[in-house]
Order: C-alpha cells, then structure tokens, then sequence
C-alpha cells in the first residue's frame, strides 16, 4: 500500500509538473516572449557596422537573436503598414519621411525612458516630445564625384548643370530618402532659402535630364557608378561618401557654397510587438555611447548619444558640434506636407 501510496503521489507531482510547464510554455506564447527579435537595418557596409555595433554586442548581453531584415526607409513604413496589428517587424530603423508618417498612424510604441536608459542621453534638439521613436544617428548631403574625371571639387550644386557633365550625373530617386534631400536643396538654390518652393525646383530640375545618367534607388548603385567612372557626380549621403573615401576609392565629396541638409535617422518598436521588453533592450544598446562612437568611426554617423566626444577628421566631416551649426535642418512635417505631390510631380516631369 505504502508503494502504491507513493507510487501515486509520484505520478501526481509529474502530473503536475508537466501542467505547470506546459501552462508556463502557454503563458510565454500567449504575451509573445521570445529569445527572438526581428530588427530591420540598411544593407551594405553600413548593415556589416551595425551588426558589430548593434546585433552582436545585443545577442552577447542578452542571450537573444535578432533576425535582420534590411531595405531602405519606405520599404520599412510600407511593411509597418501592410502589417498593422500583427507586425512581423519587432524594433525598425528608418529615415523621417518613413519614421513621422509611422508615428502619425499609430504603427510604434510609445518609448519609455524608464526602460531605456541611454534615451536620456539624446541631444535635446532629437528629442521627439511625442515620444515614438529615438535617434539612431545624424548625417548630412554632399556632392559626390569620382576624382579620376573631375579634378576640382565642385563649388555649387549649379554645377551639377554643366554642359561638361552631360551624361555622368545621378540622381537619388524621389521614391528615396536623399531624393527629397536633393529637391529641398535645389529649392533652396533657387530661392536664396525657402526649401518647399515647388514651382521654382520642379521648373529648373527639368533643365538637368539632358546630364542624367540615371536616377539611383539604393547606396551600392551610387558606389558602383561612381566607383566605375559611369558617373562622375551625385548627390548622395556623406556617411556613404567618406565609407567610399576611407576605402581609398576614387571618390571625394563636398559640401556647396549654398550649405547642405542635415538629417536624422530615427529607430522605433513596432505598435503591437510580442516582443516589446526584447525590443527595448535593442534599442536601449543601439543608441548607447558604446555603439555610437563605432558607429562614427566605421561608419562616419554623427552620433546621438551626447556623451560621444569626436576630435580631428570626425568632428570636422561628420554632422557633429561646430560641423552641424553650418548645416540646414529641414522642417519633417512640412516635409511630409509636400512629398506626394513631389513624388507625382518627379514622376511625371523628371523621370
């Protein structure tokens, strides 16, 4: 009897056991707790930094994987909205033409400062009052030209007009980030400072198709062309550029006499994540002062995180300190305002 008796009791607490382990297994599904996150990136050279700034120091801290997903910014808005209320995406960088729509519609988290430390640690001026999403770094718009075909660095974006340079100009598409930077700035050229003036930009870019090459839609095409000699000159990103420079491409950048565009790049957890205390703890590591002064040195980011102290060729070349008071900072949501009509206007009388 007693072996029966214990026999009994042996099967009940395994009984148990695997009760409380299966109802712990459920629980974990039911609020989506994974070891997993998906995390978007850009590709190229800038995705191989961020995994080493980002990804790794992430998984090694915290035990945990994350898939990279990589694409350009409104590749990243139109994933957030196709799969709004069961996003696949957990944590999403991406430029602010992708980054204050996502806000605007409910598509993120609204961060909590609590369970991000290092957001105390952002600029005031990147600071979003309305708390959606964080800054993962600064960068600006250059000239960029291939210096085997063009021996003094251009002065003005007027010279991407000249006669000389017919056939070996690129320029970013408006469906990208750095064509809205472009048209901002031609509109600005044309106005002495106005940077939404539609009618004077759209009526002097249609003199520039006969120098067009092409309308570049990604960063490797921008080194490929200009790397091959195919382009000579584009306007493109200056972290890209000085990426280009440092791997002693044929390829320099300048910054024109009628100034350039600064710009941040924003980061956010996706609205309705089953990961959210995974995704906080991503982003808390990508915006840290660890990874941001890699991200300057590899990647040639501006940082920030305010606690990151550039000296020599960063702090002169990178959107950084003294370097950033000379550069225009653009107003998004005016911005957002203008793109469509942009975007339609490009479409039709540019391309």
């Amino acid at each position: 009897m007693k072996g029966q008796s214990f026999r009994a009791t042996s099967r009940a607490a395994i009984m148990w056991i695997l009760v409380i382990t299966f109802v712990g297994v459920g629980f974990g599904l039911a609020f989506g707790q994974s070891n997993e996150l998906v995390v978007t990136l850009p590709g190229g050279t800038l995705e191989k930094v961020l995994r080493r700034s980002w990804v790794e120091p992430f998984e090694k801290k915290y035990n945990a994987k994350a898939i990279v997903v990589t694409g350009l910014t409104m590749d990243f808005l139109a994933k957030l909205r196709a799969q709004k209320g069961n996003p696949q995406i957990d944590v999403v960088g991406f430029d602010p033409p992708g980054a204050i729509p996502a806000a605007n519609e409910g598509l993120l988290e609204k961060l909590d400062p609590e369970r991000i430390p290092n957001l105390k640690d952002q600029y005031p001026f990147e600071v979003q009052k309305h708390g959606f999403f964080a800054t993962q770094w600064l960068s600006n718009h250059v000239l960029a030209y291939n210096t085997n075909f063009i021996k003094e660095p251009p002065k003005s974006w007027a010279d991407l007009w000249k006669p000389e340079y017919k056939g070996k100009v690129i320029l970013p598409d408006i469906s990208t980030v750095q064509g809205v930077y472009f048209v901002m700035i031609i509109s600005k050229m044309q106005t002495g400072g106005d940077l939404y003036n539609t009618e004077a930009v759209f009526a002097k870019l249609k003199t520039l198709r006969p120098n067009v090459l092409t309308f570049w839609s990604s960063h490797d095409q921008v080194a490929q062309l200009l790397n091959s000699g195919e382009a000579w000159l584009a306007p493109w990103a200056a972290d890209r550029a000085l990426t280009q420079m440092a791997a002693k491409a044929p390829i320099a950048l300048t910054v024109p006499k009628e100034g350039t565009i600064y710009f941040t790049s924003q980061i956010g957890i996706a609205k309705g994540t089953r990961n959210k205390a995974l995704a906080e703890k991503y982003l808390d590591v990508a915006i840290s002062a660890e990874a941001q002064l890699m991200d300057a040195q590899e990647a040639f980011l501006g940082p920030a995180n305010s606690k990151v102290k550039l000296e020599g060729f960063l702090a002169e070349n990178l959107a950084y300190g003294e370097t950033l008071k000379k550069m225009v900072p653009p107003d998004w949501n005016k911005m957002d305002q203008v793109r469509d009509n942009w975007t339609e206007r490009w479409n039709r009388e540019i391309r």
